[in-house]
C-alpha cells in the first residue's frame, strides 16, 4: 500500500485507535497505516462471511420455532418464552426491537419480518442457551438439517453449536466496532467456523461468499 499525506490520514483517524497498529514503538506512521489498511481487507471479507451467517441462523431459528409451535408469528409473539425472571433479556430484547420499529413505522404496519431484522445477533446467539432447552431439544435437529457433527445426545449439540458461536459473536462485535482483528491467532479458525455453520444450515448458501478474499489476505499478510 501506498500512502502520501500520512500525517493529515492520521490525523483523521486518530493516533489512539493506531496505537494497536504499532508494535511495541517499533513501525512507523506508514507501517502502521500499512496494517491499518490490511485489517480493513480482512474485516471485509469476514464480515461477508457473518453477515450471511447471521441471516440463514436467524431465519432457520424462526422457521423452526414457528413450525414447532404452529405459530407464524415468532418471536414477535413471545409465544412459549416463559415469564419468569430468567427470560427477562429475551423478552426485553423484543420489545425493544418492535419499540425501535414503531418509531420508524406506524404501530399497525409492523410484521414479523421486521422484528426479526432488529433483533441482533446476540438475541440468536442466546437462544441456545441452556434456559432454552425444553425447545432445542426438539428443533436443533431443523435449525442444522445437515450438522455433520451430529451425536445422539442433542443437547450436547446445542452446547457445541453455541461455543462455535460465541467466538463468531466476538469477532462480529470488533468488525462492527472498527477494531483489530488481524492479530487475533484463531481468527482463521473463525471464519471456517463461519462457514461451516453455514454450511450445516444449507450448504448452498455458501456460494454467496468467496472464502479466497479471506484466505488471500491472510496469507499474503500486510
Amino acid at each position: 500500500m501506498q500512502v502520501n499525506n500520512e500525517k493529515d490520514i492520521i490525523k483523521f483517524l486518530s493516533q489512539e485507535r493506531l496505537t494497536t497498529y504499532y508494535y511495541n514503538g517499533r513501525y512507523s506512521d506508514l507501517m502502521a497505516l500499512r496494517r491499518y489498511r490490511y485489517n480493513l481487507d480482512l474485516s471485509s471479507s469476514v464480515y461477508e462471511a457473518i453477515s450471511i451467517l447471521e441471516v440463514v441462523l436467524r431465519n432457520s431459528i424462526v422457521l423452526a420455532w414457528q413450525n414447532h409451535y404452529g405459530d407464524p408469528n415468532w418471536p414477535w409473539s413471545k409465544l412459549n418464552i416463559p415469564t419468569v425472571k430468567k427470560y427477562q433479556f429475551t423478552l426485553n430484547d423484543i420489545d425493544k426491537a418492535v419499540s425501535k420499529i414503531v418509531k420508524r413505522k406506524a404501530r399497525g404496519s409492523v410484521i414479523n419480518g421486521d422484528v426479526v431484522s432488529e433483533l441482533t445477533f446476540g438475541f440468536w446467539l442466546y437462544c441456545f442457551d441452556a434456559k432454552f432447552d425444553y425447545v432445542n431439544k426438539s428443533i436443533i435437529t431443523d435449525i442444522f438439517p445437515h450438522d455433520s457433527e451430529r451425536t445422539k445426545n442433542l443437547i450436547e449439540d446445542v452446547r457445541r453449536i453455541k461455543s462455535d458461536l460465541i467466538p463468531i459473536w466476538k469477532l462480529r462485535n470488533r468488525v462492527s466496532h472498527h477494531e483489530p482483528i488481524f492479530h487475533l491467532r484463531d481468527l482463521k479458525s473463525r471464519f471456517d467456523n463461519i462457514r461451516k455453520l453455514i454450511s450445516y444450515i444449507e450448504p448452498s448458501c455458501l456460494q454467496l461468499h468467496d472464502p479466497n478474499g479471506f484466505n488471500s489476505t491472510l496469507s499474503k499478510g500486510w
